[in-house]
């Protein structure tokens, strides 16, 4: 995970652990359920993995054995990923984000399409 994925995935806990303590005005298990909700997708988008093809050069240069598992060579890694799984995650976080640009510590460069 890079640098702005991971703060980003910080800034949002904190705002869902600040929903979760003031639902601001809606039923508490309406709060509780966006809260889950959105910590779900926030799983999923980190979860997901890079693509890891059996010819070396069709694997996304980003993957490896540790995430990805065996099937991936780590002597033919490039560390950027080329597969858009960076992409499509930091993406996913951005509008994950978009509820609380009003919030501090939301950061410009986290809105969408930024």
């Amino acid at each position: 995970m890079n640098d702005a994925t991971t703060e980003l995935t910080e800034f949002l806990h904190e705002q869902l652990a600040a929903d979760e303590r003031d639902p601001g005005g809606v039923p508490d298990s309406w709060a509780a359920t966006q809260v889950t909700s959105k910590r779900g997708l926030i799983t999923l988008l980190l979860d997901t993995t890079h693509t890891v093809c059996e010819d070396p050069w069709y694997t996304c240069g980003a993957a490896t054995k540790e995430r990805e598992g065996e099937r991936c060579p780590d002597e033919t890694r490039r560390g950027t990923c080329d597969c858009g799984r960076d992409g499509l995650v930091l993406a996913g976080l951005k509008l994950l984000a978009l509820p609380y640009v009003d919030r501090p510590g939301c950061r410009p460069e986290w809105a969408p399409g930024a």
